[in-house]
C-alpha cells in the first residue's frame, strides 16, 4: 500500500473513532477498533468499522466492548483483564445505571454475572443471569450461568435475584434456559426465605438496587474508590500472610485439587474448588476453572462441567487450559451427547488455538481424543 493510501486509511479510522465513540478489543490484542456497535445478539456482536463496513464477530472472539460515554465500563474491563473482579464489580454497577439502551445493559449484566460468580457471589450472579435472559433469551447466554456455591448476601440482593429469576421464568420459553432458571429458583429460594425472616429494615422497592445495593449508594462519589464492598465479599485476614507465603498456599491448593482429581475423589475435589471459588486470590483462574470442570465431569454433573469448560475457553483464550477445556468439552460430546461431528469441530478449534503455541501436552491430548473417534 502506498504511503498516501495508508495515511488516508488512518485518517478515516481516526475520524471514525471521533464519530462513533464505541470500540471493540479482540482477544489477543490490546488495540481498540473504533466502531459503532449496532447489535449484540445470538452470541455475536455486529458493528460498523472505521471504513464504514458492517462486521460480525462471535462474542468468544471479543475481549472487551467500549461504549461512548461509559467510562466506568472501560475501567471495569481493564480490571477484568487483570483478574481484579472485586474492583470491577462496583464499576460495572455504575456503568449499568448510566447505560443508554438495552444492548449496553445486556453486555453489562453478562459481565456482572461472570464477575459475581468468580467472586463466589452466586445469588447476585443468578440475578444478573436472569436479567440477561430478560433482554435476550438465547441459549448462548448459558455461558454466564453461575456455577459457584450459594452464598448468603443481603436480603436486598436475594430479593432482587428472586424477582428477576421469577420474571425470567415467566417470559423465557427455551427448554434449556428454563431448566437453568428452575434450578436457580430452587437454590436461591431458601436463601431468600431465611434472609427475609431475619430482615427488619424498610421495604425494598423493586428496581431500586443492583446486586442488592441501592442506586443512590452506587452513584455516590466515594464509590469511585473502585473496590467491591458488597456485604458478602470474602473477609480479609487480620494478619495477612506475606505475598510469598500466599503464593505458596495457592500452589499447594492447586496441587491438592490435582491429587484429588487423579484419585477420582470427585466430591472432595468439588468441595475444594468451591472453597477456592469464594476467594480465588491471585491464582490462575484458567487452571482453576479447568480443574473445577474436571471435578464436575467426574461427578457426572455434565451440564455444569460444560459451562465451566466453555467459560474457561472463552475467558482465557491463549491459556493451555482453555485449549484443554475445549478438548474436555469435545469428550462430553463424544461420550454423553454422542455427537461426533461436534466433537471433531471442537478438536479442530483446540488444534487451531495450539498451532501458535506448540504445547506438546495439549497436542497429545487432542490426538488421543481424535484417535478414539470412529472414522468418517
Amino acid at each position: 500500500m502506498k504511503q498516501t493510501s495508508l495515511t488516508a486509511l488512518l485518517m478515516v479510522m481516526l475520524s471514525a473513532a471521533t464519530a462513533y465513540g464505541d470500540a471493540i478489543i479482540l482477544r489477543g490484542t490490546n488495540i481498540p477498533i473504533p466502531c459503532s456497535v449496532q447489535r449484540i445478539e445470538a452470541g455475536r456482536v455486529m458493528y460498523v468499522d472505521g471504513t464504514g463496513r458492517s462486521q460480525l464477530r462471535d462474542l468468544e472472539d471479543v475481549d472487551a466492548i467500549s461504549f461512548a460515554e461509559l467510562d466506568d465500563l472501560d475501567k471495569a474491563s481493564d480490571a477484568i483483564r487483570d483478574d481484579e473482579y472485586a474492583r470491577a464489580i462496583p464499576l460495572l454497577k455504575r456503568a449499568l445505571l448510566h447505560a443508554a439502551n438495552d444492548m449496553q445493559r445486556l453486555w453489562i449484566h453478562a459481565l456482572l454475572a461472570r464477575a459475581h460468580d468468580i467472586r463466589g457471589q452466586s445469588v447476585q450472579a443468578a440475578g444478573h443471569f436472569a436479567a440477561v435472559l430478560l433482554l435476550e433469551a438465547h441459549p448462548y447466554w448459558r455461558t454466564v450461568a453461575p456455577v459457584s456455591e450459594m452464598n448468603e448476601p443481603s436480603f436486598a440482593a436475594a430479593s432482587e435475584a428472586m424477582h428477576l429469576l421469577r420474571q425470567a421464568r415467566r417470559q423465557v420459553d427455551n427448554a434449556q434456559l428454563i431448566t437453568l432458571l428452575d434450578q436457580f429458583i430452587r437454590n436461591v429460594q431458601p436463601v431468600h426465605d431465611r434472609l427475609e425472616q431475619a430482615y427488619d429494615g424498610p421495604p425494598i422497592e423493586l428496581g431500586t438496587t443492583v446486586s442488592g445495593v441501592a442506586h443512590g449508594e452506587i452513584l455516590q462519589d466515594d464509590q469511585h474508590a473502585e473496590s467491591d464492598e458488597t456485604d458478602d465479599a470474602p473477609e480479609q485476614s487480620a494478619s495477612p500472610e506475606p505475598p510469598a507465603r500466599a503464593s505458596e498456599n495457592q500452589y499447594a491448593t492447586t496441587n491438592a485439587i490435582e491429587r484429588l482429581l487423579e484419585a477420582e475423589r470427585w466430591t472432595e475435589a468439588i468441595e475444594a474448588c468451591k472453597r477456592v471459588a469464594k476467594n480465588p486470590g491471585r491464582r490462575d483462574l484458567a487452571q482453576f476453572q479447568y480443574q473445577f470442570g474436571r471435578a464436575l465431569l467426574g461427578a457426572g454433573r455434565h451440564g455444569d462441567a460444560a459451562v465451566l469448560f466453555t467459560r474457561c475457553a472463552i475467558l482465557h483464550r491463549g491459556s493451555p487450559y482453555a485449549s484443554l477445556s475445549l478438548v474436555e468439552t469435545a469428550v462430553l460430546y463424544r461420550d454423553v451427547y454422542e455427537r461426533p461431528a461436534t466433537t471433531r469441530r471442537l478438536l479442530d478449534r483446540a488444534e487451531a488455538e495450539e498451532r501458535a503455541h506448540g504445547r506438546e501436552r495439549v497436542m497429545q491430548r487432542i490426538a488421543e481424543v481424535r484417535r478414539s473417534l470412529p472414522e468418517d
